[in-house]
């Protein structure tokens, strides 16, 4: 997805440029997610943090009611985009 994304041959990729893919995507799912939750309001969004979550981990998250596991398909791969709310 990342070579897709930045037009850079696979092999070529660096760190910093999967971390900065991976932020750009949460930043644009997260934002699409909101304005269509709702249109009217202002949000605002802290820069993605980028990490490695284990499964038990993750299922400990997803029992957070304060926390939004974001579930799709990119490239065959399932991706999960956790959105968590701090009011």
């Amino acid at each position: 997805m990342a070579d897709n994304f930045l037009g850079i041959e696979r092999a070529s990729l660096s760190n910093f440029e999967l971390e900065d893919m991976i932020g750009e995507l949460c930043n644009m799912v997260c934002g699409n997610f909101l304005s269509n939750l709702d249109r009217k309001s202002a949000w605002y969004m802290n820069p993605p943090t980028i990490g490695l979550v284990t499964y038990q981990d993750m299922e400990k998250e997803i029992s957070d009611p304060s926390n939004l596991i974001l579930k799709f398909l990119a490239e065959g791969y399932e991706i999960k985009v956790m959105v968590q709310y701090r009011g």
